[in-house]
């Protein structure tokens, strides 16, 4: 369960048709139904994501990889408690949605 200040993993096992090597993934979120976040990341390059009034933070890893299976493992860390949706989206690729609350 998440706890607001502490670290958490949003993980999903995909199973790749195809090698991926570039691309782009498309994260949106929102805090108590209130649309915080809309950022288009690079798929292949980690990044820190800061969140919108205070929110928290979002840790985006290198997702590119060899056909077959592999591990999505987005980190959060949120400071507010609320109930949060978050959509990861790469054309092509993959669709991860999910809520949760904190």
């Amino acid at each position: 369960t998440p706890v607001v200040g502490a670290d958490f993993d949003v993980v999903a096992e995909l199973s790749l048709a195809s090698d991926v090597t570039s691309g782009t993934v498309n994260l949106s979120g929102s805090l108590n139904g209130l649309n915080v976040l809309n950022v288009d990341q690079d798929l292949c390059t980690a990044n820190d994501i800061s969140l919108p009034l205070n929110a928290g933070d979002l840790y985006w890893p290198d997702a590119c990889g060899s056909a077959g299976d592999m591990t999505v493992d987005v980190k959060a860390n949120l400071k507010l408690s609320a109930s949060y949706s978050l959509t990861l989206k790469s054309d092509g690729v993959f669709c991860i949605e999910t809520s949760f609350a904190v």
